[in-house]
């Protein structure tokens, strides 16, 4: 690296590619509800897919701020659990309940 750069640590790069990824996510999301709020917002299929992309909006989100707190030199696991919003990314910072983790559970909506 040139003098002329501040060497960013990775964990910080890494936490804010993984918000931009969430952003673009959640802009995905909004899109297609506009899109499609005239359809019958309650066919199973629909609403099911719509979740799984809040739920990936979300995951994106609490692992960006896990690993943005991984290079703070207190890092505690109770104060990690504060800072999510998932019981799922909960459960990863928890080493006796990450091996319950269910794949794949679709939190809670949050659109519209």
């Amino acid at each position: 690296m040139s003098n002329n750069t501040v060497d960013i640590p990775l964990t910080v790069r890494t936490g804010a590619h993984l918000a931009e990824l969430a952003a673009q996510v959640r802009q995905v999301e909004l899109l297609i509800g506009a899109h499609f709020k005239h359809l019958d917002m309650t066919e199973a299929d629909f609403l099911t897919g719509m979740q799984k992309l809040d739920y990936l909006h979300q995951s994106l989100m609490d692992i960006s701020e896990l690993v943005r707190r991984f290079r703070e030199p207190e890092l505690n696991k109770s104060s990690l659990g504060d800072t999510v919003r998932l019981e799922s990314t909960r459960r990863l910072i928890d080493d006796q309940a990450h091996s319950n983790v269910q794949h794949g559970n679709a939190g809670a909506l949050d659109l519209f």
